[in-house]
């Protein structure tokens, strides 16, 4: 019996976490809709399986905002997100994470343009600052690491 009811409570968590999202507009399994989230987070764009799949338009609730590609209900390919901070970053995105080349503008002006890895700036860039200083080289996990030959 305990067996049976631990079976029914995993399968009702299985189904909140999977439905915990509420159709707002349009067809949100296999085409063109919107998704309102249980924080206020809203999706609007394309569904594939159910899932946020091809190009889209994810609003955080706290304002920052993701336009551009998705995949399996990650942001996948090329987009762009503004954070609430003022900060835009331009570029590939790969399950979720900034990677791939992109460039991060800072709200003062400056701006890092190379690659990323798992949102860091990550292989050959540069940071242009506003004062006109250009930092370039290669980078390691977000750290300068050396001027190229």
């Amino acid at each position: 019996m305990i067996r049976f009811i631990n079976t029914i409570i995993a399968t009702m968590i299985c189904c909140v976490s999977i439905y915990s999202q509420n159709c707002i507009e349009g067809d949100c399994i296999n085409g063109y809709g919107s998704v309102e989230y249980p924080l206020g987070d809203i999706y609007k764009g394309s569904f594939k399986n159910s899932l946020m799949h091809g190009k889209g338009v994810y609003t955080y609730s706290d304002g920052t905002k993701y336009t551009g590609m998705f995949s399996n209900d990650y942001i996948h390919g090329e987009g762009e997100v503004r954070f609430i901070n003022g900060a835009t970053y331009k570029g590939a995105f790969r399950n979720g994470f900034m990677h791939g080349a992109g460039t991060l503008y800072y709200p003062n002006g400056s701006r890092y343009i190379g690659t990323f890895k798992n949102d860091l700036m990550h292989g050959l860039g540069s940071i242009d600052w506003i004062d006109g200083y250009v930092l370039k080289g290669n980078w390691e996990n977000n750290q300068f690491n050396k001027a190229p030959n």
